[in-house]
């Protein structure tokens, strides 16, 4: 069996850059899937793929809209 190493996630600072990486694996697995349709590649499957990557990033630009709201004071 694999041992992930334990994170204290106690640190409020450290739980938010947790989600922050999260975040940027997740813009990084949505390149791939936009090249899907740019050459053209797959059928339903990309087209399943890249709907779930539009839902995905608008959950990370709403976050991300929000933690600058939250920075700037508005």
């Amino acid at each position: 069996m694999v041992n992930f190493p334990q994170h204290n996630m106690s640190d409020p600072t450290e739980e938010k850059r947790f989600w922050i990486y999260v975040e940027d694996a997740l813009i990084v697995l949505a390149i791939p899937v936009l090249w899907l349709k740019i050459c053209n590649i797959g059928g339903e499957f990309t087209n399943w793929a890249l709907f779930i990557t539009l839902v995905v990033m608008a959950v990370v630009f709403f976050r991300r809209i929000s933690r600058i709201r939250r920075r700037t004071g508005d």
